[in-house]
């Protein structure tokens, strides 16, 4: 019986946060959405609390108040709800610092192409910021299908807190007939302080220009800047993936964020870590 009533409250905690907490990030884009304010998410705790209670009672044939607590499914539930209460640039430095194997595809599935990139940073004494120089210097090998001319271009973003109201997006320009492209294009950014390089990373994604239509995905990778805290400079060579991958801490960040419509910053954020190809190898 002690067996059933875990199952039933693990289920049931389950479809709360699946429906209530954290719907699905695609039903989210066809309904109107309205996000959790602080109120609201303190109401919701109170109703984990209810169902905590519900599950545990005196008998011996029932789950123990501990044991529900001591649930997987009840203390992500609490996390996600703290998260709520977070702004948008601490959530994002939050997905920066936990991210991992964000390129676990181009590690494990069939290569898309690789980058040839070049990232040098500066603090500059006595300045109010970091200076970021970004080189993407080619792109190789870069597996494609189209009946029509290929365009490759590349996108650098960077992602972090205090990006609002600072240049954050840049493209390079497009070559035609080729499959290994040569760039040579160098980019300028800067990192406001008190923000530190180790709380951002640079998404690079591959795609192929078309006048009309929107620019279709040839594959993503991504750099965290913590690897150049210790030499300042990296020459580096990223394999592209068909998307970023995203462990469950930080795919209910990028949920959370997609529900605040109005903030131009978490919009671009989820956009990116949308996106995925659609193209088939």
């Amino acid at each position: 019986a002690v067996v059933s009533t875990q199952s039933t409250g693990k289920v049931t905690l389950r479809a709360f946060e699946e429906i209530i907490i954290l719907p699905d990030i695609n039903s989210l884009a066809q309904e109107e959405v309205q996000e959790l304010n602080n109120r609201q998410s303190l109401m919701v705790e109170n109703i984990l609390n209810y169902l905590k209670n519900y599950f545990t009672d005196n008998s011996d044939n029932c789950t123990k108040a501990k044991s529900v607590e001591k649930m997987s499914e009840m203390r992500h539930l609490r996390k996600v709800l703290s998260d709520y209460r977070l702004t948008t640039d601490t959530l994002i430095k939050n997905f920066v610092n936990n991210a991992e194997s964000q390129n676990w595809y181009a590690e494990q599935e069939d290569s898309l192409g690789e980058l040839q990139l070049q990232v040098d940073l500066f603090s500059p004494p006595g300045q109010e910021h970091h200076d970021l120089t970004v080189k993407v210097v080619s792109a190789s090998r870069l597996n494609w299908n189209t009946t029509k001319m290929f365009k490759p271009f590349v996108e650098v973003n960077l992602i972090g807190p205090g990006t609002s109201g600072v240049k954050r997006r840049f493209t390079t320009g497009s070559k035609t007939k080729t499959y290994s492209p040569l760039f040579n294009e160098s980019f300028h950014l800067k990192i406001l302080k008190p923000n530190e390089p180790n709380d951002y990373e640079l998404q690079f994604s591959v795609k192929d220009w078309c006048l009309v239509k929107t620019d279709q995905l040839v594959g993503v990778a991504v750099m965290p800047l913590r690897c150049l805290i210790e030499t300042g400079s990296i020459q580096d060579r990223l394999a592209l993936g068909r998307c970023v991958y995203l462990t469950k801490e930080n795919l209910s960040i990028v949920i959370i964020l997609s529900q605040r419509i109005h903030d131009e910053v978490a919009q671009e954020f989820v956009k990116l870590k949308n996106l995925e190809r659609t193209e088939i190898i």
